[in-house]
């Protein structure tokens, strides 16, 4: 919990102790990929026209790094299309 506290501290600045905590194990909230997941990503990608972008934790992965990663890149194909 210190540990969770003092990142909560330096990222926004949130400083408040708890009252209370509890920790639960959330089973159906990240994807589940399948073998063969990027497949159909990359056809849905290939079969967009020059503009639109996709991403997301959906698409790339989960995680704030693979988040960001993803909406970076679809961001500079979006910019590439114009």
């Amino acid at each position: 919990m210190a540990r969770s506290l003092a990142e909560l501290s330096e990222l926004a600045g949130i400083v408040a102790v708890p009252i209370d905590t509890h920790v639960q194990r959330w089973g159906g909230g990240l994807p589940q990929y399948a073998v063969g997941h990027l497949d159909p990503v990359t056809r849905v990608r290939s079969a967009l026209p020059p503009g639109p972008a996709v991403c997301g934790a959906r698409c790339d992965g989960v995680g704030i790094p693979a988040v960001i990663g993803s909406a970076h890149r679809a961001a500079a194909e979006v910019a590439r299309a114009e």
